[in-house]
């Protein structure tokens, strides 16, 4: 049966009705969802350069009027007092009036987030999560840096990161801390040393992931981080657990670079590192130069060995004796 087009519209917007309760209009803190979209009351100046940026004609009704501001990407908010008034969005921007006696109460606009956002009411912006950024969360970081940047809090996180900026972003496992003086740290390894970390060329190449403290970012992705200023310096840390305390002694390289595979990933540092350590360790533990002896030599695995020569063998990653 041809449902009427009067019908289509009429039923199109009747969920938007029927799920606005009574006191939609009354309760300032009141959000007010059409379809996907949210509105949240906010008291604005009456007669301020942004209040009469549109009339909408014809409206009967405050849900008309919000509804007409749905509808229209321009729209920021809207009000309605007999007439309705859609709102730019410097009536949101900074309400110096919201001191004065006479205010009047509009709608804003919070427009969609996207992929798990949150909106944020107070600071009137979405919350991204899991790597996301932008404005309304639309895409992938492109590194954990850019993280930080775009508001995301200090903690540890595992994240899907465009870091080679592709269009269509090919997601990439990443795990950050970002620390609350601003320094941030991208996981090149992690090891418990209760897996097995012997792959293949094709894995150590890609990289992949056991689990949160098992894991190995990838030949190819090191190597894109590498071309990026900001990816300069490279630790290696050793954490001691304990009941009564943690125990951590690293080495800090700086200067780190890392060629792609046409180099056959082969890399180099400033040496010697610098040593820091935290808590009582005791003068019997200490941390051997790491990457030093190995700079300017090709990665090896064990079914793709690109050593000619004499050979050691390191967790499956095989480097020449130097």
């Amino acid at each position: 049966m041809n449902v009427p087009a009067r019908w289509v519209v009429l039923l199109s917007i009747l969920p938007w009705f029927l799920t606005i309760p009574i006191s939609a209009f009354q309760n300032e803190s009141t959000i007010l969802v059409l379809s996907d979209e949210k509105f949240s009351k906010t008291p604005i100046c009456p007669g301020s350069d942004c209040y009469f940026l549109k009339i909408a004609p014809l409206m009967r009704s405050r849900l008309e009027c919000i509804s007409a501001c749905h509808r229209d990407s321009l729209c920021r908010g809207a009000t309605y007092n007999g007439s309705c008034f859609q709102l730019n969005y410097a009536c949101f921007a900074s309400l110096p009036c919201r001191q004065q006696p006479i205010a009047v109460v509009a709608y804003e606009k919070h427009t969609t987030c996207l992929n798990g956002g949150k909106w944020n009411s107070t600071s009137r912006q979405c919350h991204c999560l899991g790597g996301w950024v932008g404005s309304i969360c639309e895409r992938m970081a492109l590194s954990c840096r850019q993280l930080q940047e775009s508001g995301y809090q200090p903690d540890f996180y595992s994240v899907q990161l465009n870091l080679r900026n592709e269009t269509p972003a090919r997601p990439i496992t990443v795990y950050c801390t970002l620390s609350p003086d601003n320094s941030v740290l991208t996981y090149l390894f992690r090891s418990t040393g209760k897996e097995e970390h012997n792959h293949t060329w094709e894995e150590y190449s890609k990289g992949y992931v056991i689990n949160d403290g098992n894991l190995w970012l990838g030949l190819d992705n090191m190597a894109t981080l590498s071309a990026s200023s900001d990816y300069g310096m490279v630790g290696v840390s050793v954490i001691l657990r304990s009941a009564r305390q943690d125990r951590t002694f690293s080495l800090i390289y700086t200067n780190f670079s890392i060629g792609d595979f046409q180099t056959q990933y082969r890399y180099t540092v400033t040496t010697p590192p610098v040593s820091v350590s935290s808590g009582d360790l005791g003068p019997s533990y200490t941390l051997t130069d790491i990457f030093g002896p190995s700079q300017n030599t090709p990665f090896s695995t064990s079914d793709e060995d690109n050593i000619y020569a004499s050979t050691e063998s390191l967790g499956g990653a095989r480097k020449s004796n130097q």
